[in-house]
């Protein structure tokens, strides 16, 4: 499964709260049984984990565009690209 990079912070917490308090909402307790509470802590972790990777890609987006760290990361790979020593 593939996720896009949203690049931006308020809308990518927006939408990780909207899933979030969806997956917090209990329907029909009678219902509720191991398999259920499993499948729910999964999702919510899912969740967490497609918010962790939002966060991340905003960083590597903020970094792309940072002219030290573009320099810097041409200087560190100069040497791999057969121009350096």
């Amino acid at each position: 499964m593939t996720i896009s990079a949203i690049l931006d912070f308020e809308k990518t917490l927006e939408i990780f709260k909207n899933k979030i308090q969806t997956l917090l909402g209990l329907e029909e307790l009678r219902d509720w049984d191991g398999k259920r509470l499993q499948e729910r802590e999964q999702a919510i972790r899912h969740t967490s984990l497609e918010l962790a990777g939002q966060c991340i890609a905003l960083l590597l987006n903020t970094l792309s565009q940072a002219p030290l760290a573009q320099q810097q990361a041409h200087k560190r790979t100069e040497s791999s690209r057969g121009f350096g020593s």
